[in-house]
């Protein structure tokens, strides 16, 4: 599984002359093949275009107000409205989001993203539907038949072992209540990782926590996970100088390893 890759494209230089398409470095003609042949007649034909530089004001599409955010930020904050966006294709995009509150001062909020996720082939509409599917050793509660399940995934990039290992955390864990609409005006790590590649991971997720892998492995090929909806969900860590303890739940964070996640 890769967490956070980088697709590019690499631009190699070339020159029209004499009916032919040249390589701009070594001066000789490409050796394309005849299926090619249309491909060389397009750059041949092809008008000159003038390349620029496109920018997307970071000011929040609500109320006008400047979005903070580093370089890598995929979702943006407003301190003014309160409000996320997706600021991508050109275009702003509103992101749901809500915050696991605390209110103690000495906190950084991490934020998380909750899946919505239909899986053809394994009833997983409520909390007490995991149980049941992967053999949680949880008690069962009325009131887990009413929870609504949800896969989890760190909205920003870590190693692989410590990703996983928070995705299979955080969805064995009974989605918070206490939830509000609303942000802390300091302290968000940034979000990093999209929720295209948030919903990839649910596979491996639910394979970690089923306990018997084989009967698994029977049904894997035949599952089909559809996001039905995300939101994003801030939650609480007290930090110290090596690590962040979540508030609410105890996990623990290595300060090193969130930080070096933002060179994956």
């Amino acid at each position: 599984m890769f967490i956070g890759e980088t697709a590019s494209v690499i631009y190699s230089p070339v020159y029209c002359s004499n009916g032919r398409v040249y390589d701009a470095i070594l001066k000789k003609p490409l050796d394309l093949q005849k299926r090619d042949a249309e491909v060389e007649q397009t750059l041949i034909s092809a008008p000159d275009e003038k390349w620029h530089v496109e920018f997307l004001p970071l000011l929040c599409p609500n109320c006008g107000a400047d979005l903070p955010g580093e370089k890598d930020a995929l979702i943006v904050f407003c301190d003014n409205c309160h409000s996320a966006w997706n600021p991508s294709n050109k275009n702003f995009t509103k992101v749901k989001f809500s915050t696991w509150q605390e209110k103690r001062d000495d906190i950084t909020y991490l934020p998380f993203w909750q899946l919505k996720v239909k899986v053809s082939g394994i009833q997983l509409e409520t909390y007490a539907d995991l149980i049941k599917v992967a053999n949680l050793p949880k008690a069962p509660a009325g009131v887990w038949e009413q929870t609504p399940f949800y896969f989890c995934a760190p909205a920003f990039k870590l190693n692989s072992v410590l990703f996983l290992r928070w995705c299979r955390q955080l969805t064995a864990t009974p989605p918070p209540k206490d939830l509000i609409d609303d942000f802390p005006a300091k302290k968000i790590h940034q979000v990093t990782l999209p929720i295209t590649e948030a919903l990839e991971s649910s596979l491996i997720t639910l394979s970690s926590l089923m306990s018997n892998k084989t009967k698994f492995l029977e049904v894997v090929s035949s599952l089909k996970f559809t996001l039905e909806d995300s939101s994003l969900i801030l939650h609480p860590f007290a930090t110290s100088a090596k690590e962040l303890v979540h508030t609410k739940l105890g996990f623990t964070m290595n300060s090193a390893a969130l930080n070096l996640g933002a060179y994956l």
